[in-house]
Order: C-alpha cells, then sequence, then structure tokens
C-alpha cells in the first residue's frame, strides 16, 4: 500500500515479506531515495494459519524493531486486527477537536444551527474517520454515542453533575 512517502508491505511469510522488503530497498536506494533506518518497523499478525511466528526482518544485516501497533494514514492497526485501540483513538481525536473548537462551541451566544453546523463538519468526521472499515461492536457504538452525546450536552449548556467537562 502505497500513500505519499508512506509504503506499507505485506507477506504472508517471513522470508516472502524480507524478500519484497529487499526488492524495496534495493530499488528506492538504487534512485537515491533512503528508507528511514530509525522509522521502518514491522508488525506480525496471526490471523489464523500462520505457522510462523516471531519471526525477524533486517535491513542491512540490522533487525527491524517489532511493534504490536501502529498508525498508518491515521487509523490504528494491532496485531490481533482488532478495532478497540482505534476506536479509542478516533474518540480521542475528536475530543481533541471538540476542545480546539470549544470557544464557539460553548459560547452561549452562538446560534444552535451553527454550532450543529461547525460539530457535523469538524469534530464528527474526526471520530468517524476510518470507520467504514472497522469491525465494530455494540460497544464500540456504545462509545462513540457516549462520547458523541457529552460533547453535544457540553456545547448545548448541559454540563454534568460536578459542572466539569465531560472529559
Amino acid at each position: 500500500m502505497l500513500y505519499a512517502d508512506d509504503i506499507v508491505l505485506i507477506g504472508k511469510t517471513a522470508p516472502e515479506l524480507q524478500e519484497t522488503f529487499n526488492t524495496w530497498f534495493t530499488e528506492l536506494e538504487k534512485h537515491g531515495l533512503r528508507i528511514s533506518r530509525t522509522k521502518t518497523e514491522y508488525m506480525e499478525c496471526d490471523l489464523g494459519g500462520t505457522e510462523e511466528l516471531n519471526c525477524e526482518i533486517q535491513i542491512e544485516n540490522t533487525a527491524l524493531p517489532k511493534v504490536e501497533r501502529f498508525k498508518y494514514l491515521g487509523s490504528m492497526l494491532t496485531t490481533d486486527a482488532r478495532v478497540d485501540e482505534d476506536v479509542n483513538h478516533r474518540v480521542n481525536t475528536a475530543w481533541l477537536k471538540w476542545r480546539s473548537l470549544s470557544g464557539v462551541l460553548c459560547d452561549t451566544r452562538m446560534p444552535v444551527k451553527t454550532k450543529g453546523k461547525i460539530y457535523k463538519t469538524a469534530v464528527r468526521p474526526a471520530m468517524l474517520y476510518g470507520a467504514e472499515c472497522w469491525t465494530a461492536l455494540k460497544k464500540h457504538e456504545q462509545q462513540l454515542h457516549t462520547a458523541e452525546m457529552k460533547m453535544l450536552r457540553w456545547a448545548g449548556g448541559r454540563r454534568n453533575a460536578t459542572g466539569q467537562s465531560p472529559q
């Protein structure tokens, strides 16, 4: 998968991935491009049927760091292919966006219709980015709904029992 200067290589086995990586490495470096030795990492997923685990991928005889998760194009990818971490990440991202706009969203002089438009165009997309690819469970839907209701209540002037920000 290619996007701008990010490349994701996928292989069914460690030797297949190492061979693909070596090909990319050779061709990129031959054309004057350099693969970052500090940012390049790999992740191993056991999605069933994989016999080879605990493999090692190398760049010029140096082992690459193995990670349990990484962010690619704003989505969190994990070794178990679950979306829990990505949902948490998207909710946190939405809260950051909401906080950056709270001066407008919580302004009592701002019309509710305008607040709604701002929320729908800035905060909600931040929360739902990549959601169309999730295998979401009820708990994920509930988590998103809860965060959205807290944001909307706060923007509407309804504070929680402690009078504090909902998050």
